[in-house]
């Protein structure tokens, strides 16, 4: 089962606004306000107010969602925060670069600066690995993936946010070849594999350097 998630709907003052979480047959539904455990607001995966109100309703609030079967253990409590008043932060776009990694991801460490945490991921692209805020790669489907951070605030007051992971296979391993008989005065080649999308940097004796492909040294002397 995907983690969890409490998204808000229509919080518009004087109007029936929601608190929802992913309905499951299986489960049963606790909602509450605060520290008033014993106030249970609601019981199923739907907390209404009717009509919210911007100077009553804000406030932390809780669901406890649990199973009454003996072959399950599936008991889990998470909350949602309506501030006092309604400015949605999604963060700043990020984005991320990875190379054969399949290790699952954590999307919000990719946002840029300050975020609330109560917002929904959803992917743009199509791999079908998103698990809430966690993404995990596959090896062998490379390339562009993105994802849309949205965050609700009252009404249709919402802000949003884009990550984009590029995801490569491990280059090649580089092999460098050369010419081994050479006298002083004459030039000396070197080669190396190309790697698409590489980008060469060389560095050797005599400050030798280059950022071509197959650099050369031409004239070369005992300190090469």
């Amino acid at each position: 089962l995907q983690e969890p998630v409490i998204t808000t709907n229509n919080l518009c003052e004087g109007q029936i606004g929601q608190l929802i979480v992913q309905p499951i047959s299986f489960l049963n539904y606790q909602w509450w306000k605060g520290t008033d455990t014993t106030n249970i607001l609601s019981t199923s995966n739907v907390l209404t107010f009717n009509p919210f109100s911007q100077a009553t309703n804000p406030g932390i609030y809780y669901v406890r969602i649990y199973s009454t079967s003996t072959l399950s253990c599936i008991d889990k409590t998470i909350s949602f925060t309506i501030p006092n008043v309604s400015n949605p932060n999604a963060g700043q776009d990020g984005n991320k670069t990875i190379c054969e990694n399949t290790s699952p991801i954590n999307l919000f460490p990719l946002l840029v600066g300050n975020y609330d945490s109560y917002g929904v991921w959803e992917e743009i692209t199509n791999s079908n690995n998103l698990n809430g805020n966690i993404w995990t790669p596959i090896s062998g489907l490379y390339g562009e993936f993105k994802f849309k951070y949205h965050v609700n605030g009252f009404c249709n007051d919402f802000d949003e946010s884009f990550v984009t992971i590029n995801y490569y296979p491990n280059p090649a391993t580089p092999v460098i070849t050369m010419n081994q008989d050479y006298c002083t005065g004459e030039r000396i080649d070197f080669q190396v594999n190309t790697i698409p999308n590489a980008t060469y940097q060389w560095t050797g004796p005599n400050n030798f350097s280059s950022s071509i492909q197959n650099p050369f040294i031409e004239n070369c002397t005992i300190l090469n």
